[in-house]
């Protein structure tokens, strides 16, 4: 037996939506596309990325950290400049009564003309790529948030000011332009 809520003419269940169904995802240049079958009963899904962590000295740890990327009502998904190597995807089917999730993983292929870590950070970043003359950070909106020149092969970007959250570096270089996704924190939670 189930309560059934009724608002502006419509029937609902008081029961959180089942999980996402059909869940894949396909690879290209830029990025990864998720796609999904359309849940009935729910109000909208969150989008979230597990990743495997790279510390100080650029080595892959085996743990994993998890962050949310959006909350959408469309049954599709691009995350564009995903963080290289494995990620861990999952999509929640979200309403006031619960959710309901499904995960999927998909491997972003490495570029090796340019490195970043740690991607999971309290403040400081060390970047490599041959002759770089430019930095950009950009957060998920697309927003600039530090623009500046440099003219050396590796530095140490000190990004105390920025909030918690997830960002793209964009840096060009002698051997082209290249984007990579880190993670600012306040602190490491476990």
């Amino acid at each position: 037996m189930c309560t059934i809520l009724l608002a502006l003419g419509s029937c609902r269940k008081k029961e959180a939506p089942a999980a996402p169904t059909n869940l894949s995802t396909e690879t290209y240049d830029e990025g990864i596309r998720l796609s999904w079958n359309n849940v009935r009963n729910c109000d909208f899904y969150r989008i979230s990325v597990g990743f495997q962590i790279r510390n100080e000295v650029n080595e892959l740890l085996d743990d994993t950290y998890e962050v949310v990327l959006c909350e959408t009502t469309s049954t599709a998904y691009e995350d564009i400049h995903p963080f290289e190597g494995m990620n861990y995807y999952k999509v929640e089917a979200v309403n006031d009564y619960g959710s309901s999730a499904s995960t999927v993983s998909c491997y972003y292929p490495i570029n090796e003309d340019m490195d970043l870590y740690p991607n999971l950070t309290l403040g400081n970043v060390m970047i490599r790529a041959n002759q770089m003359n430019w930095v950009k950070i950009f957060n998920l909106d697309g927003k600039i948030l530090i623009d500046t020149e440099l003219n050396c092969n590796i530095s140490s970007l000190f990004l105390s000011e920025l909030e918690a959250g997830v960002y793209v570096m964009q840096v060009y270089a002698e051997s082209g332009e290249f984007f990579k996704r880190f993670v600012k924190v306040n602190g490491i939670q476990k």
